[in-house]
């Protein structure tokens, strides 16, 4: 698989969110979860990448949605917060977080936001090594996954 081939333009990217049915919106939000306590901190940088993310996603503009999904991720939240530093349960939370999203694009579009959260106050070691577990979890290899980061990166400024 190659990853030039999978890169979607930021249209391609907000119209293949368009069909985000309720159980992935869920999935991603646990993911953009994942990606704000993946090294133990939370920084303004990533709140506010998470908050660019978060505008991205539809079920925003349904308030009975939103409220599902955001009731889910507070759920989401207090479960890893209680596993941080359990890398078999977290193995376990990022695989079935990753089952719930099938469709390709939606895979590719989830691990760009995630890495994007990730990277938004720089990488540790950790976040890198999470970034990939998220990446081999979809089924991307190691190689395309270092290039999305460098493509993420460089896309932050």
């Amino acid at each position: 698989m190659s990853f030039d081939s999978h890169v979607l333009s930021y249209f391609q990217e907000l119209e293949a969110l368009k069909r985000l049915d309720e159980e992935e919106s869920k999935a991603f939000l646990d993911l953009l979860v994942l990606a704000i306590l993946a090294d133990n901190e939370i920084t303004d940088e990533e709140l506010t990448q998470l908050d660019e993310e978060l505008l991205r996603l539809p079920f925003l503009w349904d308030a009975d949605t939103r409220e599902r999904v955001v009731d889910h991720s507070a759920q989401t939240r207090e479960y890893l917060e209680s596993i941080l530093g359990q890398e078999n349960k977290i193995e376990i939370f990022v695989k079935g977080v990753t089952d719930r999203i099938t469709n390709p694009d939606h895979r590719v579009v989830a691990l760009r936001m995630f890495a994007a959260v990730v990277l938004s106050d720089g990488i540790t070691d950790v976040e890198r090594e999470r970034v990939f577990d998220v990446g081999s979890a979809f089924g991307i290899t190691g190689d395309t996954v270092d290039d999305l980061i460098t493509d993420v990166a460089n896309s932050l400024g």
